[in-house]
Order: structure tokens, then sequence, then C-alpha cells
């Protein structure tokens, strides 16, 4: 008892806890969901390796034509109020696909994020330009990443930032970009949370995201046996350099 209140201590159940071996499994842990990144980093090895992988194809695109752009030139999404409304699940799930298509596809960010923002109240209008982007993705099908064979592996790193680049909020957007030899592996292009007073501090933003992503692509290197030098990190700020 203490002061009129009742300890009590707190445990926690482990199951063969006592197993594990200290070097071999004591520090590590398992995740079953892979990030992107690792995925380009392991098709980047097997490459260098002249390995075969093997991809197994779980859904099919669309069968309308193929379009040459994801959206319309000049094309304008809005809420459209007075829409017909379409089943919400279904427009999530082309959502959520597309999304992780990003991770592969630069040139559909920008359509897919419009598209992402209506998700709340979409209508027919919104569909169709969804439909648009999975026709454009059946006419683009052969665009990629090309992973080639290299007698060495490199790892190069660009950050940068825009201050105040958003009108609205007039906060920044961290942008930065990692190459494995010649080949893009990784990039971000985020909008901060906060406000930086300075673009110094935008810079210093953006570079410690690309720091710790860097030092995350090192350790998966690593893991792969690969040992690398100094890596190179480019940014073009002057008081940051300072």
């Amino acid at each position: 008892m203490n002061l009129g209140g009742v300890l009590k201590n707190k445990a926690q159940s482990v199951a063969k806890g006592y197993s594990q071996e200290e070097e071999i499994e004591f520090d590590e842990s398992f995740v079953p969901v892979a990030r992107i990144e690792a995925i380009h980093i392991f098709i980047a090895n097997a490459a260098n390796k002249n390995m075969t992988i093997y991809q197994m194809n779980k859904y099919g695109l669309l069968s309308n034509d193929p379009v040459d752009t994801p959206m319309v030139e000049k094309g304008k999404m809005d809420e459209d109020l007075h829409g017909k409304p379409v089943d919400l699940t279904h427009y999530h799930d082309m959502i959520g696909s597309l999304m992780y298509l990003t991770s592969s596809r630069p040139d559909l960010v920008f359509a897919v994020c419009m598209c992402a923002w209506h998700q709340g109240k979409p209508t027919k209008k919104h569909l169709r330009v969804v439909k648009r982007i999975f026709r454009y993705l059946k006419g683009t099908i052969d665009i990629g990443l090309w992973f080639l064979k290299d007698s060495f592996i490199t790892l190069t790193a660009y950050a940068d930032a825009d201050h105040a680049g958003c009108k609205d909020t007039r906060r920044s957007t961290s942008k930065s970009a990692q190459f494995l030899v010649d080949k893009l592996i990784s990039w971000l292009s985020k909008k901060k949370k906060g406000t930086a007073i300075f673009s110094t501090e935008a810079e210093y933003i953006a570079l410690s995201g690309c720091c710790a992503q860097i030092l995350w692509m090192i350790s998966q290197l690593t893991d792969y046996g690969l040992k690398l030098n100094k890596t190179p990190l480019n940014y073009h700020n002057t008081s940051a350099i300072t």
C-alpha cells in the first residue's frame, strides 16, 4: 500500500524468450511487408549478379483502349458537387492500387494524388479520371526502371527544399533522390507539417530526412554483403554547407 493506493507490477508474456541467441536473432526484428525501396535494392542486386526473378501477376489491367497521358491536358479536378456519386469501396480500392504503383512510376504521382483528394465524395467524373490512369498504364506497360549489371556498386544522394513553396500555407517541401550507381532506387517529395522561418532550416530538414534514408539503404546493402565507401550527398544551399 502506498498513500492508500495499491501498487501493481506490470508483466509481459514472452513465448520462449530465452531461446534467442546473442548475435543471431537477438537484436533482429521481422516485418512481413517489405518497403518498396527494399524491393528496388533487391532487383538491382539481382540484376548485378545475373539472377532470374520470377514475378506472379495477381491483377490484370482494364481492357479499355490505351492513352498517352494519365490526365487530359489542362484538366481540372474539382469537388463536382452536383455529380452522381459512385461506390466508395470500389473507388478507394482503385486509388490504393495506384498509390502503390507510384512507388515505381513517378509519372503517376500527380494524377493519382489529384484523384486521391476526392476520396470523400467521389463522382462519376472522378472515376473517369481514375480509369484513364489505368488506360495510360496499359499503353505504357513497357516503361519502368532499368537495372543493368555494373562492375561496382556506389550510392549517391541528392536533397533539396523549396522554402515556403506552398503559397497557401507557406510550408516547405522536402525533396530527395537516391541512386545506386545510375539507377534511381528511392525518391521523396513531401510537404512539411510545420513552417520553416529560414531557408537554411528548410534545407536542414530535407538533409536530415535524406541522411536517414541513406543510412537505412546502407544497412540493406550490408545485408547483401556489399561494402560502400563514403556516400556523396549533393545539395546547393550555401548556408547549409557552411
